[in-house]
């Protein structure tokens, strides 16, 4: 708990110091895109094409492009969350260097992006394959008799029981481990050496998952609470939009060229809505999860860290960035210093030659 509050605390610190001090408007938005892609996502775009009018070329289209740019933000997504934990622990953005450094260590973090889709997919294969394994054992297939009728009340029930008590003991566990392991990984990928694969980190990490369970509940409690949070302020100001969009359509959906229009339109405000309020959320979502899991995880303690007076306030914070620029100086200082002692002790020689 006392690591929780502390990740909280300098969160807060890094928030403020990332996007407050030096405020720049370009940079906030930049901030914006990089949180709302990877940890926001992407607002739908949203068409009704089930007008008898609306052409079915224009909805094949429509479809496509959906398509694509959700493939491409999957794949996109774990390089701009990179991106984002290396702009916030530099405090500043330099997209070319931090895609560089993602490039160099980040393995085989898109098979792990394939490996959670493709267990996605098995999980919601398996659970319909039990939903209608447990349908035909209840259920008759033929017309029940009225005398047995007063009994399918309770087959129902028995049935959602068993799905719901299937779905916590499959889907609770599965999706704890999987969005654990998913933040762990890409958090640890600002300090792998280049090249490790995600699955030698996943191996790696498992032993702390289980001795530091606790603390990861809290991790994964205060995700929770933050998103909740978070999704509420979103909706306070998309709702307005999206209820007049909706009422919109009601008389354009006859029109397709229009209704696109007013689709694409729709979509470009609400994500430019969402980049202006997101830098602040991303932020703060990026720094607690590098300053939680430096409080914990061993090996990660420099990852983000807190600088505190005798009373407890925080006055700065430390950084990996912060820490390589320290030792790069000792050692600069270090030599320059050699080079120094060793000048002068020439010139000792040389003034103790020249005496007579």
């Amino acid at each position: 708990m006392d690591n929780l509050f502390e990740a909280i605390r300098l969160a807060l610190f890094q928030t403020r110091k990332t996007l407050f001090v030096n405020f720049r408007f370009d940079k906030w938005m930049i901030y914006g895109v990089l949180s709302l892609i990877s940890i926001g996502g992407l607002p739908s775009l949203n068409m009704n094409s089930n007008s008898p009018d609306f052409p079915l070329a224009i909805a094949a289209v429509f479809l496509v492009i959906t398509i694509t740019v959700l493939v491409a933000y999957i794949i996109i997504k774990p390089q701009m969350r990179f991106i984002l934990m290396d702009s916030v622990l530099k405090c500043d953005i330099n997209y070319n260097k931090s895609k560089e450094i993602f490039k160099k260590r980040s393995g085989s973090y898109l098979g792990w992006i394939l490996f959670l889709i493709l267990m996605t997919i098995l999980i919601a294969i398996l659970i319909v394959g039990v939903i209608v394994l447990i349908g035909t054992a209840f259920i008759p297939l033929k017309p029940v008799s009225p005398s047995s009728a007063p009994k399918d009340p309770m087959i129902m029930l028995i049935l959602i029981a068993l799905l719901s008590m299937f779905s916590l003991l499959l889907f609770v566990p599965i999706g704890i481990y999987l969005c654990l392991i998913e933040n762990i990984t890409i958090t640890s990928m600002m300090k792998m050496p280049e090249g490790t694969s995600v699955f030698d980190a996943i191996r790696t990490f498992n032993p702390l998952f289980k001795r530091y369970w606790k603390d990861m509940i809290w991790f994964l409690v205060a995700m929770m609470i933050i998103g909740i949070i978070t999704s509420a302020i979103i909706s306070m100001f998309t709702f307005p939009a999206y209820f007049a969009y909706g009422i919109a359509s009601i008389f354009i959906d006859k029109y397709p060229v229009i209704s696109i229009f007013t689709a694409l339109l729709m979509f470009a405000f609400v994500f430019i809505v969402l980049c202006m309020m997101y830098p602040a959320i991303g932020v703060f979502i990026t720094a607690f999860q590098m300053a939680y899991i430096s409080k914990v995880f061993p090996g990660f303690e420099i990852l983000l860290i807190a600088e505190k007076d005798n009373y407890g306030k925080i006055t700065a914070s430390k950084t990996m960035y912060d820490i390589e620029r320290e030792e790069e100086e000792k050692r600069l200082a270090e030599e320059r210093e050699i080079t120094d002692n060793m000048d002068n002790a020439d010139n000792n020689y040389r003034q103790t030659q020249s005496e007579p």
